[in-house]
């Protein structure tokens, strides 16, 4: 059987709210996904396709009447986008995401462990294991609080928030950040925030194998050499706030 686009998480929407189930249940027509795969995977066959989906607004602005008052009722209708990436063998879009929340103005940048996050390869063996889809496996036996902000976590959630090109870099192409603040998760399962500074730490690096040498004090080397990675993944100069 066929991957179906409902499989495929779709990105900044509560799944603690019933948002997420009604925008599956909808009858969307995706029945030109299947040739958009088809068409990339001929096209490359050195590499994979990776789909993610997102929720964006269904109203169309452009449109005469999308202005008047008729149209006010419309404004909150959302819809899934489903989005196609094509990339080298081996290598993935991203394994972080990028949190945002208006009411807040907070940012983070989390790792997908934080929020149950997985490229998942589709078993169709038309796709010649070359599909990949993103899945979310969070235990719903366990709901936060609806006055919490994990409840809303999901909703603030997005895989892509900052590229290269929106950070300065000096003259070697190096980017000017001058610190960072990350969230992680220790030996013990335990939320650890950390924070480096340009000005008072040791260099980046340096300063992440101090951090490990910390928190995963007692764990073997093959659990140090994960957190480390995962460290590594959440604090990468690319999505660090410019000072």
């Amino acid at each position: 059987m066929k991957l179906s686009w409902r499989d495929v998480h779709l990105t900044n929407e509560n799944i603690y709210n019933g948002s997420l189930s009604r925008l599956r249940e909808y009858n969307w027509d995706f029945s030109h996904l299947d040739v958009i795969i088809e068409t990339l995977l001929n096209q490359r066959p050195d590499h994979d396709v990776y789909l993610y989906g997102s929720v964006e607004s269904a109203q169309d602005h452009s449109r005469p009447s999308a202005n008047n008052d008729n149209a006010v009722q419309d404004n909150g209708v959302q819809a899934p986008i489903i989005v196609a990436i094509s990339l080298p063998t081996g290598r993935v879009p991203t394994r972080t995401l990028g949190y945002y929340c208006n009411q807040t103005v907070v940012e983070h940048i989390y790792s997908f462990d934080h929020l149950n996050y997985n490229w998942t390869r589709a078993e169709d063996p038309c796709y010649s294991n070359r599909l990949y889809y993103l899945t979310c496996c969070t235990d719903f036996s366990s709901v936060p609080d609806a006055d919490s902000a994990a409840y809303y976590e999901h909703e603030h959630t997005s895989l892509f928030v900052l590229t290269p090109r929106d950070i300065t870099t000096n003259t070697h192409g190096n980017f000017v950040v001058d610190s960072l603040t990350f969230d992680f998760t220790d030996e013990d399962g335990e939320e650890c925030t950390e924070s480096w500074d340009r000005s008072d730490d040791a260099p980046l690096r340096e300063h992440l194998d101090e951090i490990v040498d910390i928190h995963f004090r007692d764990a073997s080397e093959e659990v140090r050499a994960r957190g480390r990675e995962n460290i590594e993944q959440v604090s990468h100069p690319i999505t660090a706030v410019q000072c």
